[in-house]
């Protein structure tokens, strides 16, 4: 059992390496310097299980799969994420997945019970968009902070409610 967690935990460190994802502290330190205020830091935090659920929710009926292999893949890619950010901070990333567990639970319970997947796609873009939206009026249009730039698009939508996180509790 220990082989097979440390061969996925390998496995993911691989797959982070080869999308060039950073992990390191440059990124706390990027978004402490973009996000200079607290409020920013909080609006992205309490985005973060929105946004994630309408992940959950896009990424499985995008692969059309059956409902049993939804659920599958959604604990899946909750399990990366959660190791992708131990590579970061084990501690912060436990006191994360708590954060982020319910956004899963969620997800899981409305794809039990939709039928239609066109339905779900755009439901989950709806509230993808109206996070991100969120994101920008109460975050940046009101704080006056820079925009993040989207040089790195992974690493702004993986990133951004663990290092708001990280720069509140520090």
């Amino acid at each position: 059992m220990n082989y097979s967690f440390s061969f996925f935990y390998n496995f993911i460190h691989n797959i982070i390496n080869f999308l060039n994802i950073n992990k390191d502290e440059f990124y706390i330190e990027y978004f402490k310097d973009t996000n200079k205020s607290k409020w920013n830091s909080f609006i992205y935090l309490l985005s973060t299980p929105f946004l994630f659920y309408g992940y959950f929710i896009l990424i499985p009926n995008i692969l059309k799969l059956n409902k049993n292999n939804k659920k599958k893949l959604q604990m899946i890619i909750y399990l990366i994420l959660i190791m992708y950010y131990t590579f970061i901070n084990i501690y912060y990333s436990l006191l994360y997945s708590i954060y982020l567990f319910p956004s899963l639970k969620y997800a899981i319970n409305y794809n039990k019970y939709s039928f239609d997947r066109i339905v779900s796609i755009f439901y989950s873009l709806i509230i993808i968009n109206i996070f991100i939206y969120f994101i920008y009026i109460f975050g940046y249009m009101i704080t006056n902070d820079s925009l993040n730039n989207f040089n790195n698009l992974g690493n702004i939508i993986l990133d951004s409610g663990f290092y708001s996180m990280y720069n509140l509790l520090k």
